[in-house]
């Protein structure tokens, strides 16, 4: 780790009492509003980013496919936040054990082999909902 990522970091301390304390936003509040009067609460691993935002992000998806009743399954692989990478192979027991179907295990780890999914992070949810739509047709836990 260099100098400059450590500068940037910030250790997270008592998560769940910063989580607890936010409200969701308004209808007619903006995600930029929302976060601007939010930030003082939420601590952050690197200057800029939002812990919260992956969980966000996933919760509208999840509510989004629940609404429209479409069958597909959303994945939120965070990997790099406390230790430098997961290794593949140990992912790859740890899925198994909880049951996770093979074509998903599969597809996980093809693309953390070859260094990940090199897409774009606005385009990163939608690109793995189109990898796993048909993958299975079990529930994932």
């Amino acid at each position: 780790m260099t100098t400059q990522i450590l500068d940037n970091a910030e250790f997270l301390s008592a998560l769940d009492t910063h989580l607890s304390t936010l409200e969701m936003p308004q209808p007619s509040e903006t995600r930029q509003q929302y976060w601007d009067g939010a930030k003082d609460k939420v601590k952050r691993f690197t200057a800029g980013r939002h812990i919260a935002d992956n969980g966000m992000v996933l919760n509208n998806l999840r509510d989004y496919c629940r609404n429209r009743k479409l069958k597909h399954v959303g994945v939120l692989l965070d990997q790099e936040k406390a230790y430098d990478r997961v290794h593949p192979e140990y992912l790859e027991m740890v899925m198994e054990r909880f049951g996770f179907p093979q074509q998903v295990i599969r597809i996980i780890t093809t693309h953390q082999h070859n260094g990940g999914l090199g897409v774009p992070a606005k385009q990163q949810q939608t690109f793995l909902i189109k990898h796993l739509r048909n993958a299975t047709t079990t529930s994932v836990p």
